[in-house]
């Protein structure tokens, strides 16, 4: 009986295999966030450059005719409600967060393998530039969030093997969100252009 016991097998608890399949992610995930921390807690509240005081000037009449586009004025208002400009970069943190998780999801989704879905993930995990736009007051992580939406959309709905609606509605929505885009950063009028060849 000592000998079967052995033999059987051992029970693991049903999330350690995401863990073991997905370990090479979960290693570099473990060190964007863990840098995201460092990052956050070393630059209190966030780190200001000369825009964000543009931004932040723009919160309370939101004019349309500033030298920025209103679109991330608008997105920080209901942040900074709560008061703490601390606020700002938890959020673009998580973003930035987020759109690594989704570009690893996207590419397991297409077929790619886990090391390299990992690998494609790891610039938006790792890189400082990133972990600096993240913890500032700025536009851009809002505004490659909304590109990387909008390029999920445009490839979702370019499937031949979709349903016509599926993919008129998509391409709607990738239209909506590339509309959106130039009210955060105006170089998104010029990606309509290869958005709409596509």
């Amino acid at each position: 009986q000592a000998a079967d016991a052995s033999a059987a097998p051992t029970s693991r608890p049903a999330w350690w295999q995401p863990l073991t399949s997905h370990w090479l992610f979960g290693v570099v995930f473990a060190a964007g966030v863990a840098l995201r921390v460092v990052t956050f807690l070393a630059y209190q509240p966030a780190l200001l450059y000369i825009d964000s005081l543009g931004y932040l000037a723009n919160l309370s009449e939101l004019r349309p005719t500033g030298a920025r586009p209103i679109g991330y004025s608008v997105a920080l208002r209901p942040l900074l409600a709560f008061g703490d400009l601390r606020v700002v970069p938890i959020v673009q943190h998580l973003l930035g967060l987020a759109v690594a998780l989704a570009i690893y999801a996207l590419l397991l989704r297409a077929g790619a393998r886990r090391w390299v879905a990992a690998l494609a993930a790891t610039p938006v995990l790792l890189d400082g530039y990133q972990l600096q736009i993240e913890q500032n007051v700025l536009s851009e992580t809002l505004f490659q969030v909304m590109l990387f939406t909008a390029l999920v959309l445009l490839v979702d709905g370019a499937g031949r093997d979709r349903p016509f609606g599926r993919r008129l509605v998509t391409a709607t929505l990738a239209g909506l969100v590339v509309g959106l885009m130039v009210s955060v950063r105006l170089i998104g009028q010029f990606l309509a252009v290869p958005a709409i060849a596509y």
